[in-house]
């Protein structure tokens, strides 16, 4: 913990682990297929949000509970190197709501009335700072907003996420976000 009581995560130490990864709307996906990507090895789904600070900002971007969550847990994502922040919020949850997607819709559009930005929802474990917009960040990112975006745009099923379709969206995503920050490239030790 911070002297402010926030969570700060200095990626340098970070090691990511697992991530496989999911998708909706080409096919038809289930909640336990959903369930599957987001608990891994665990018996709770973890539901991560990332939010870029963006703006100059300096306190975080909270993304809403809507999950229904017994905890959400907040965590600045960050690095000396870094031009910005990422706020990265844990939800979980016992089991996937059947109205998961209207649900992730509601809160990506919630974080982009406080002010545009980049919002998205990842597995665990799928996180590089350095990557984002990359073939393994949009397998494993299932939905996301942005200011250049009209709506919200989910990808659940493992196809959609795989899709040119996905590719077409989120990889000037990450060029934007690096033309704005070139050093979130950058994770210092590296």
């Amino acid at each position: 913990m911070s002297e402010t009581g926030e969570n700060r995560i200095g990626l340098a130490s970070f090691v990511w682990l697992r991530s496989p990864a999911v998708s909706r709307h080409a096919g038809k996906v289930t909640m336990q297929e959903i369930e599957k990507y987001l608990k891994g090895d665990d018996v709770y789904c973890t539901v991560l949000a990332y939010v870029v600070r963006g703006g100059g900002m300096t306190t975080a971007r909270e993304v809403p509970n809507v999950f229904g969550a017994s905890r959400a847990l907040p965590f600045e994502l960050c690095d000396e190197a870094w031009p910005t922040s990422i706020d990265m919020t844990e939800f979980r949850i016992g089991s996937a709501p059947a109205d998961f997607d209207e649900r992730l819709v509601g809160a990506l559009e919630s974080v982009q009335r406080e002010g545009p930005t980049l919002c998205w929802f990842m597995f665990d474990g799928a996180f590089d700072a350095g990557s984002i917009g990359s073939e393994w960040h949009r397998w494993n990112c299932y939905a996301v907003h942005a200011p250049s975006l009209s709506q919200p745009m989910l990808a659940l099923s493992e196809a959609d996420r795989r899709s040119e379709k996905w590719a077409r969206i989120w990889t000037p995503l990450g060029v934007q976000l690096y033309a704005e920050y070139p050093g979130l490239r950058i994770v210092e030790g590296e």
